[in-house]
């Protein structure tokens, strides 16, 4: 299997994990972080909606690449940025 596979992996398994462990943990954060679970899950979902609204704009950036290696790199960044947030 290439080697861009497992780091599409990697990156869909940390996308989802920082999408879906917040959810979980929205009383927690809130708690800790002294607001309250409505700013919590207020933060969380202005994440997701900034992912979902990225995703077609980024594809219609790279739509006309013609060079996958090219495409990969932006992908990959998006992912890994999207995970550091």
């Amino acid at each position: 299997m290439p080697f861009v596979m497992y780091v599409f992996a990697v990156s869909a398994f940390a996308l989802g994990l920082a999408e879906f462990v917040p959810i979980g943990l929205t009383s927690i954060m809130a708690d800790e972080l002294s607001v309250g679970v409505k700013t919590a899950v207020a933060t969380v979902t202005a994440y997701a909606l900034g992912a979902v609204f990225a995703a077609p704009v980024l594809t219609a950036l790279t739509a006309n690449c013609r060079c996958d290696h090219k495409k990969s790199k932006i992908v990959c960044g998006t992912y890994i940025e999207h995970t550091v947030k």
